[in-house]
């Protein structure tokens, strides 16, 4: 539940489509990666994700977007059980095949515009 989601556009030669999820909430909060390989209009297939880097906090309520033109997707905010969180992290895919795929997460350091509260 409360999970984000967003898709990436891939030939078949690297495995086709894909939608990517990250985060949200069951029994615990999450903070690990999913893949889903879009196969047909009604047909979807898990994949293994390798997910390299420092992952951000687990988390739930929060928003991710593909970069246009990228293999790359910001996630922003959301919230734990006790706090509102305001970062920024990028997943970015290294590696797709019809094996799985390989990203690495970053953190971004973003500066608030004076005055602003975040």
């Amino acid at each position: 539940l409360a999970h984000a989601a967003a898709a990436l556009e891939a030939p078949a030669a690297r495995g086709g489509p894909r939608v990517l999820l990250f985060g949200g909430v069951g029994d615990d909060l999450r903070n690990d990666v999913a893949a889903l390989a879009v196969l047909g209009p009604l047909r979807l297939r898990w994949e293994a994700v390798e997910a390299l880097g420092a992952p951000p906090p687990e988390r739930y309520g929060h928003s991710m977007t593909h970069l246009p033109g990228t293999s790359a997707f910001v996630i922003h905010g959301g919230t734990t059980h006790t706090e509102t969180l305001f970062d920024f992290f990028v997943l970015e895919v290294q590696e797709m095949s019809m094996h799985g795929i390989v990203c690495i997460f970053k953190e971004i350091q973003v500066r608030s515009p004076p005055g602003a509260v975040p």
